[in-house]
């Protein structure tokens, strides 16, 4: 699906398999602006061809970008259930045509009209990548991650960044509500000389949610403030009486924020 600037993909009622590209496309260079959600699924199933090593729901390369000037959010999933390698695909950095993603309410949002008799749910590898690409989202009241009743499973972070990825978020970078399920293997992942910069919290969550982070990289200690896993040469920097979630308890020993190598940034404010 290639996108001209005034036009969004919508899924309904459907049962489907990406098999040869990603669901939407915006390939650079030149910028796409949407006011309206990018990509809706609605009462569906989307399966990647390959499961979580397969392809992507919404992908910006080659210096594209994609401008969310809309309150909806760029991808809305609702009583629906996607499996793929990645909801978002940000990769391409060729100077000075970086990717971006630009967003002024939530990159992800999942809902379900009946949590208990059906949830949404998105399986992937990571859930947003990252990779050279950049991120930039305010969404001080909101979430760059919302899940309302649904389930959110990634083998890996719901955040990868790679090869210099810059993350810019003003506002939480998960938020859970009606019983949404969180499992991943940490919510961050950085390297490559990649970059993380919050003003907000990792995890808010409202009422009874439930949140499963598998790694055990702080078990022994060692981590800094407790949840951060960054062994190597890096710029970490956590203001005074910054809290990593809220509303929510998370597993003892658990890394929240995984930086692999050295010259790495993670600034949370």
């Amino acid at each position: 699906i290639s996108l001209p600037a005034d036009q969004a993909a919508t899924v309904t009622d459907q049962q489907g398999t990406i098999t040869n590209t990603d669901l939407v496309q915006i390939v650079g260079p030149g910028a796409v602006e949407i006011n309206t959600s990018t990509l809706t699924v609605s009462n569906s199933q989307v399966t990647s061809s390959n499961g979580t090593n397969g392809l992507t729901l919404v992908s910006v390369t080659s210096g594209g970008l994609l401008r969310g000037t809309s309150p909806d959010p760029v991808i809305s999933i609702t009583d629906s259930q996607t499996t793929t390698q990645s909801a978002v695909n940000v990769s391409g950095a060729i100077q000075p045509d970086v990717s971006l993603i630009e967003a002024s309410a939530p990159l992800i949002a999942a809902e379900s009209t009946d949590p208990s008799a059906f949830m949404s749910s998105l399986m992937t590898n990571d859930a947003i990548q990252i990779d050279g690409g950049q991120l930039v989202a305010s969404v001080p009241a909101d979430a760059l991650v919302s899940l309302n009743g649904s389930t959110l499973s990634t083998i890996g972070a719901v955040v990868s960044l790679t090869n210099g990825g810059v993350l810019a978020l003003n506002g939480d970078l998960i938020s859970l509500s009606n019983g949404s399920q969180l499992l991943a293997e940490s919510l961050v992942e950085l390297s490559g000389m990649s970059t993380f910069t919050l003003a907000g919290s990792l995890i808010n969550s409202v009422g009874a949610n439930t949140v499963d982070i598998t790694n055990t990289l702080c078990a022994g200690g060692g981590c800094i403030n407790g949840f951060i896993s960054a062994p190597g040469t890096n710029s970490i920097t956590v203001a005074p009486g910054f809290a990593p979630t809220q509303g929510v308890t998370v597993p003892t020993g658990a890394a929240l924020i995984v930086v692999n190598g050295d010259g790495n940034t993670v600034n949370l404010q």
